[in-house]
């Protein structure tokens, strides 16, 4: 059987596969605990020979691995059984490695100084910009955002704001609409 051919039978793959591992490769749950990922625990178990099936896709193997730790509760996706931890103590510790991985994560782009810990605020501003109008939205310009503000100090009701900034500033276009400016108003507010 192709691992690939079908999610179903991916994953009562795993679910067999794990059950499997349970009883040849107790050592996963030191192995999970002392900080290893669920596809770095397939690779120690694949380098030692350890499926025992011919597995060719990395996330069954990786679900495999999972499934041995926390067991399977799901009576349609193949045996019920219990898993090296329960699931509790699994949660707790997977979170912790979520943790982990992101402080590497940032640490490593602060290092080498790429993503957005490298950019400078224009930078970041720019970014921002260009993804709002690759969404097809139209960014607040400084002078916008002000003259909206001005009309709202006098008074001006959203919806009159946004006709307003519409004719002045987007040829009378229905860029703004008072879910919009108030939405503004909102974010600048939080600043």
């Amino acid at each position: 059987m192709a691992n690939g051919d079908s999610p179903w039978l991916a994953l009562k793959l795993s679910v067999d596969v794990g059950y499997d591992l349970v009883s040849e490769h107790p050592e996963i749950e030191g192995y999970y605990r002392a900080g290893m990922s669920h596809r770095q625990i397939a690779g120690v178990i694949q380098r030692n020979g350890g499926f025992g099936r011919k597995i060719t896709a990395d996330s069954v193997r990786e679900h495999a691995v999972q499934y041995a730790l926390t067991g399977n509760d799901r009576g349609d996706a193949g045996k019920v059984y219990l898993g090296l931890m329960d699931r509790e103590e699994y949660d707790e510790i997977s979170a912790q490695h979520r943790r982990k991985s992101g402080e590497r994560s940032s640490t490593l782009c602060k290092n080498e100084e790429k993503g957005i810990f490298n950019l400078t605020e224009e930078e970041i501003k720019k970014g921002i910009e260009k993804s709002c109008m690759s969404r097809g939205q139209v960014p607040w310009k400084k002078h916008e955002k002000e003259e909206a503000f001005s009309l709202r100090e006098d008074g001006f009701t959203a919806r009159s704001i946004a006709e307003r900034l519409n004719r002045k500033y987007h040829d009378g276009g229905e860029v703004r609409n008072k879910h919009a400016v108030n939405g503004m108003f909102g974010r600048e507010r939080r600043r």
